[in-house]
């Protein structure tokens, strides 16, 4: 991480550069159109990227109608735009609980949310967050253990050892063996979205006794309480390629490009792990994500199909990290060590698409 390269872009500038290097779409941290402006509005819009891009060095003038983006951040958008994998995370903390060694009742009660977009290709990892309105951040990661370390600094579940050392094992601890969690069930994809939509509403005694008919009550219970008032709570996405197909275009468009409307896709698998006050960890799994490997590695393909029942964990520290790995594992294996970035032809050439200045 102390090499990785770091790319700050307005959203202008992300999409005069997709835009002029053909880039249809990439996975964004919200739904919609990376910008709204049309017309005029948007020439205006771009015209200004052209210069503030060209004034940092990541465009080079060429002549009036022509541009030479940086190879580096050719490379970086085309991961973005063609990747193996796609992960989205987000991430939910106490204040606390993001902080070494926090413990309940420290410092603020406001929870610390936070979504990530992952993109996995041959040469790199990419991490895109969006530190404020309208700037996007890009951290390119070079190795695949980089970007495994990365993100489990973001979604470290707490040990409970130290507890368990003091106290002894709890009831629902003793005698389970070594990789088995502590309790386990199944519910199907109508009773999560039931769960969910009570959830929503506040109603979190009905959510709970909706799982109760399909698990054990204590089961239910705990979950229940870690979902509505988490330590930390992180919620995986993993898409072989791209979140979403690419529909002709109809009159209205949703790509940088102007190529089309995007159709979100279902992810493949997907991960929630969340962490009670008291240190109980309970996930909540969908899907087989090492059967979502995309062996065309088109960006639009869906090889993987979501198994239709949610399993459902109280688990250990260690077998929530192991849930983890699992999820993460077939894009981390796309990333290869010495892989040339993807830079294509690095010249831009006429930008009239993207409305130079």
């Amino acid at each position: 991480m102390a090499d990785a390269l770091v790319v700050r872009l307005a959203r202008e500038e992300l999409v005069y550069l997709l835009r002029a290097l053909s880039i249809p779409a990439i996975a964004t941290l919200e739904p919609g159109a990376l910008i709204t402006l049309e017309g005029e509005q948007l020439a205006l819009a771009l015209s200004v990227a052209d210069r503030t891009l060209r004034a940092r060095g990541m465009v080079r003038w060429g002549g009036a109608e022509q541009r030479n983006p940086d190879p580096v951040i050719v490379g970086l958008l085309r991961a973005l735009g063609n990747p193996g994998y796609t992960l989205i995370l987000d991430v939910r903390r106490t204040a606390e609980a993001a902080q070494p060694g926090g413990q309940p009742g420290q410092g603020s009660n406001q929870p610390i949310a936070q979504r990530l977009v992952y993109t996995f290709a041959s040469y790199t990892a990419v991490e895109h967050t969006q530190p404020e309105p309208g700037v996007h951040q890009f951290v390119a990661l070079a190795t695949a253990q980089d970007a495994f370390l990365r993100l489990l600094q973001l979604i470290e579940v707490a040990d409970t050892d130290e507890d368990t050392a003091q106290n002894g094992a709890t009831t629902s601890e003793q005698g389970q063996a070594p990789g088995r969690p502590i309790a386990q069930g199944e519910i199907s994809l109508n009773v999560l979205g039931e769960m969910n939509r009570l959830l929503a509403t506040g109603n979190a005694a009905g959510a709970q006794k909706a799982l109760a008919s399909h698990i054990s009550a204590t089961l239910a219970q705990g979950l229940i309480g870690a979902l509505t008032a988490p330590r930390s709570f992180s919620q995986f996405g993993l898409w072989p390629g791209l979140p979403f197909t690419i529909s002709p275009p109809t009159g209205e468009t949703s790509g940088a490009s102007g190529m089309g409307s995007l159709v979100p896709q279902p992810p493949a698998a997907t991960l929630i792990v969340a962490q009670a006050q008291n240190g109980d960890i309970y996930t909540l799994t969908q899907g087989e994500a090492n059967t979502t490997k995309n062996p065309t590695n088109k960006p639009n393909g869906r090889n993987g199909t979501a198994r239709a029942q949610v399993t459902v964990a109280q688990v250990t520290a260690d077998q929530a990290r192991a849930a983890m790995a699992n999820i993460l594992n077939p894009a981390l294996a796309v990333v290869k060590p010495g892989q040339q970035a993807n830079t294509g032809d690095a010249n831009a050439g006429s930008t009239g698409n993207a409305g130079p200045a």
